[in-house]
């Protein structure tokens, strides 16, 4: 068995018996709202943020983070696949958009179509 395992969508158990410096060997429970695992595709993700994201359209302050540890896919999860060219012009090309682009992506569409209606300001 691994050192981490999700009994459900909202629960991460860590199993410290993995730990060979650990004396405590009974697994840690932390719940979370929601727990994603690396298998997981960007639009799924974006689906459980979608709601928070269509809050600022109506006057709420949203914020998405991610926390973790270096290497663990938070600029991915938040950006998308980042390319930069070593070209003169320094392009760069983002792929697979993460939850930030495509909230900023769906905020302006948003926008847009209900324009006629409501002054969205950004």
């Amino acid at each position: 068995t691994g050192a981490v395992s999700l009994p459900s969508n909202e629960i991460l158990l860590l199993h410290r018996e993995q730990f060979p410096t650990t004396t405590d060997t009974a697994p840690l429970t932390f719940e979370f709202d929601r727990v994603f695992t690396p298998e997981m595709d960007q639009k799924e993700i974006y689906n459980e943020a979608e709601e928070l994201v269509l809050n600022a359209l109506d006057g709420y302050n949203v914020c998405l983070m991610a926390y973790g540890q270096t290497g663990s896919g938070k600029s991915y999860t938040m950006l998308g696949n980042i390319c930069s060219s070593t070209d003169s012009l320094g392009s760069i090309e983002i792929g697979n958009y993460g939850i930030h682009l495509q909230g900023a992506q769906q905020l302006f569409q948003v926008a847009k179509h209900r324009s006629e209606r409501y002054e969205d300001s950004f």
